[in-house]
């Protein structure tokens, strides 16, 4: 497992050097927002899971906190652009 670790760690400190070298100092800042960014959603997602510890994946709290009002927003768009198709081809 460290070898693998080792080799991955080191294909990613390639790719990223020829990324840096390729775009200049911008792919850095990029880098460190998506860092943050996916920091910032690992720790929601544990405060969700000590809030209400159930079996399962992640994809159980979108369903529990969003399933009436998501769904019911996906029916709508979905509806609405398929009479829009239908009277664009009448």
């Amino acid at each position: 497992m460290i070898a693998i670790a080792g080799v991955i760690g080191a294909g990613l400190f390639i790719g990223s050097g020829a990324v840096i070298h390729t775009t200049g100092p911008g792919a850095i800042v990029s880098y460190a927002l998506a860092g943050g960014l996916v920091i910032l959603i690992m720790r929601m997602l544990g405060e969700m899971a000590v809030a209400n510890p159930t079996s399962g994946s992640f994809a159980h709290y979108a369903h529990y906190r969003c399933r009436d009002v998501f769904f019911l927003y996906c029916g709508s768009y979905e509806l609405y652009f398929s009479r829009q198709s239908i009277f664009i081809s009448s």
